[in-house]
């Protein structure tokens, strides 16, 4: 939606002058930011609402909030409403959501718990695959606003779905790990190194993983593809990213989520450093589509895991907040990384590439760090 709106300045009138529009332009490059901020952001509410609530009633209202800021979206005609609608309403339903299917979900495998989060999170990233090429679609043929009205009605149908299946494995109104995030601390997670290590990791990584997805559709561009090509390699990407997501769940369960991730960060952060680096042809882009598709996401797999396995139970449902709070952060990892190649005049996109990885290499280390704090031999699963 934010690059149709850019194509065609719809939301910009003929009488602006450049420097205005100019402005505009980028003004509208933070809708998809704070969406990405407040689908981050909102978990504590969630686990609020969840203790005072339930799971159906909270997943209803995360329903709603998705619906109505896609419908809100439609009837949108200046950027600031685009904030509130997509950006707050719309970003905060997808967090609550998240949340209350987490919570809902892990109760039920004991065993597998990698390969069931890792379905989840390949789902999420399948569904923004499929979406993006039918808002294409529709967007050419019927407009933004009938676009934004379209996925209104998913939202509505998919999540009355979702609330009729959802069900709390404990039968009682308020489960363990809801009663559980009322008595936890903040403060004794922030004490524990392990958990604090965790999240620092979390958030670096994340800040690398969304500049690749931002700017490779424009440095195909810069080297000369189309932009049939540039777009081809997001949705080569996105394709990976879903069956990486599974994968890396299935892995996890055999060596350990901890282990997993970390080998996932390092060929993340070679992808970006050694291919993605040097690459000036279509072929070698679609090789780093495949290995940084298929590996880059593994924070969203294996986010509940690790966190699981470094809290006990009573303190998990606020330390997965803690951790998708604290990563709100990265939602600024692009506009970071364009800041800087902004300022280096050196090469073009050579910051965003060395953003990009030494984001995934330094949260390589951390995670390697943690995993032999708590073990030094890769033999033992964790």
């Amino acid at each position: 939606m934010q690059n149709y709106y850019q194509e065609h300045h719809s939301l910009i009138t003929d009488d602006e002058s450049q420097e205005t529009k100019n402005d505009l332009l980028l003004q509208l490059t933070f809708v998809g930011t704070l969406s990405i901020l407040f689908s981050n952001c909102m978990g504590p509410a969630a686990q609020f609402l969840l203790g005072a609530f339930g799971t159906k009633i909270v997943a209803v209202i995360a329903g709603a909030l998705t619906t109505l800021g896609m419908l809100l979206a439609s009837l949108s005609t200046k950027i600031y409403q685009l904030y509130l609608s997509q950006g707050v309403c719309f970003g905060s339903g997808v967090s609550i959501m998240y949340i209350t299917v987490i919570n809902c979900t892990l109760p039920y495998f004991e065993h597998q718990r990698g390969l069931a989060m890792g379905i989840l999170a390949g789902a999420t990233g399948a569904g923004g695959l499929l979406i993006s090429q039918l808002v294409t679609v529709i967007n050419s043929s019927l407009g933004p606003q009938w676009t934004y009205r379209v996925l209104a009605c998913l939202c509505l149908q998919c999540n009355a779905l979702l609330c009729l299946i959802l069900k709390d494995k404990e039968p009682s109104h308020e489960t363990v790990a809801h009663r559980s995030f009322k008595r936890t601390h903040v403060s004794d997670l922030l004490r524990n190194p392990l958990f604090t290590t965790w999240t620092i990791a979390a958030v670096v990584q994340l800040l690398g993983y969304f500049v690749p997805l931002y700017y490779l559709p424009a440095y195909a561009r810069h080297i000369g593809l189309s932009d049939a090509q540039g777009s081809s390699l997001i949705t080569i990407s996105s394709a990976m990213n879903f069956l990486g997501r599974i994968a890396c769940g299935f892995i996890a369960d055999v060596l350990g989520s901890l282990t997993t991730n970390v080998t996932f960060l390092l060929i993340a952060a070679l992808s970006n450093l050694l291919v993605w680096m040097f690459a000036s042809t279509y072929p070698i882009l679609i090789v780093f589509a495949i290995l940084f598709g298929a590996t880059g996401g593994s924070y969203f797999s294996l986010v509940p895991s690790i966190t699981d396995e470094l809290l006990n139970p009573e303190q998990f449902s606020t330390g997965l907040s803690i951790v998708t709070l604290s990563t709100c952060i990265a939602a600024f990892g692009p506009n970071i990384a364009g800041l800087l190649d902004y300022i280096d005049h050196a090469e073009p996109f050579l910051a965003c590439k060395l953003f990009a990885g030494l984001a995934f290499i330094v949260a390589f280390f951390i995670m390697l760090a943690l995993r032999l704090c708590m073990d030094r031999h890769f033999t033992v699963k964790l």
